[in-house]
């Protein structure tokens, strides 16, 4: 089970999470880039700042900007992802290589191959992508499960209460970010019993 209390690995989930509640709840997003400052309609992950139709057609038709992946702001099919937003580090060891893990016995961040070592060495190791997964299967129930009780008007009482608390639990980490313990393996446990 991940160690939710590090600090560090903490404050990295808390960023990605204020990033990606800024995007998913907000109606009116403006571009930065430009002094037109329109309507978003797509966010770039490389410049890390949502684009205007202006600034848009600059990412798409010069070669300094053809690399960049963007996603659809406007469009309700593209939701954001929560690990789009996740904090890209470097290994400490291995300053070329991204870290894709943390190391909670030793409280830091790892790359691969820093990972498989740790693993090696008996040590507490979990893959920051899991975290982020796991964020945006919670954000994934949470809307079917309003979806669920919007369609369907036949619900029992006890089936309604059932969503509205997995509502309610989801809101709580991931609108209002507080991530503790308890709550977390509950949803963990919730997940596997709605799968």
């Amino acid at each position: 089970m991940i160690k939710f209390l590090e600090k560090q690995w903490m404050h990295t989930i808390n960023d990605a999470l204020q990033k990606w509640k800024d995007y998913e709840y907000h109606n009116e997003i403006r571009c930065p880039l430009c002094t037109v400052g329109d309507r978003a309609v797509k966010y770039c992950f490389v410049c890390e700042v949502p684009i205007d139709q202006q600034c848009l057609c600059f990412h798409e038709t010069m070669n300094s900007y053809l690399d960049h992946t963007t996603i659809s702001i406007i469009d309700v099919d593209q939701r954001f992802k929560i690990k789009h937003f996740a904090t890209k580090r470097n290994c400490p060891n291995h300053r070329l290589l991204q870290s894709t893990s943390y190391c909670t016995s030793c409280s830091k961040f790892v790359c691969q191959e820093c990972a498989e070592y740790h693993l090696k060495m008996n040590h507490n190791v979990d893959m920051l992508i899991d975290v982020y997964l796991l964020f945006d299967k919670l954000h994934a129930l949470k809307r079917s499960s309003e979806d669920k009780i919007h369609s369907n008007p036949d619900l029992s009482e006890e089936e309604h209460a059932v969503l509205k608390m997995s509502i309610t639990w989801i809101e709580v980490i991931l609108v209002f970010e507080m991530i503790i313990p308890i709550l977390m393996q509950y949803l963990f446990k919730l997940i596997y019993v709605m799968h």
